[in-house]
């Protein structure tokens, strides 16, 4: 049943699709800069010719806009604005009914399995939506840490945000990890 669920996430979802940042050659850079604007492109150029590491593309996978990064080991910098970078739109919420979170082998199971930990009037409203919008964007999040009740069901010991996201979007299944 697992190997089925990984089956149906998105090739973005196990990093090796489209969506993935891939090197980029002085030769194919040479060919597509005419259309960069002139600041970013003199920066790029900088760059690739004084050997600052390696240089990436990503292109979007939902607006096919292109951002060109640094790779410093494993971080990566926008060039453009010198910010720290991470991949975006690492799945489609609504295709796998699930989250990401990058790691190989997470282990899934139905959202009518998690008991919630506390009171939902409990939560942080700030702290929810972050969660809420963290999926609606792709964004890798944690599985949610539980314990495995002897019935089959799980008592959430870290992640209740994350839940109350879940449930508010509609999604089937979650990532867990037991604690």
């Amino acid at each position: 049943m697992q190997q089925q669920l990984l089956n149906t996430l998105p090739k973005k979802q196990k990093m090796d699709g489209p969506n993935h940042p891939e090197d980029l050659s002085k030769e194919k850079w040479d060919e597509m800069k005419g259309g960069i604007n002139p600041k970013l492109r003199q920066k790029v150029d900088d760059m690739l010719e004084g050997g600052y590491g390696t240089i990436q593309m990503h292109t979007s996978s939902k607006d096919g806009k292109q951002t060109f990064l640094l790779k410093d080991g494993p971080e990566r910098f926008n060039i453009e604005n010198d910010a720290t970078w991470h991949v975006p739109d690492n799945y489609d919420y609504k295709v796998s009914k699930t989250w990401g979170t990058g790691k190989d082998g997470q282990k899934f199971e139905s959202i009518d399995k998690f008991n919630s930990g506390r009171p939902t009037s409990s939560l942080n409203t700030e702290r929810l939506a972050s969660a809420t919008e963290g999926i609606e964007n792709g964004n890798l999040l944690d599985p949610i840490k539980v314990k495995k009740n002897s019935g089959g069901t799980f008592d959430i010991q870290d992640g209740n945000h994350r839940l109350q996201a879940a449930k508010k979007l509609g999604l089937e299944k979650i990532p867990y990890q037991e604690v």
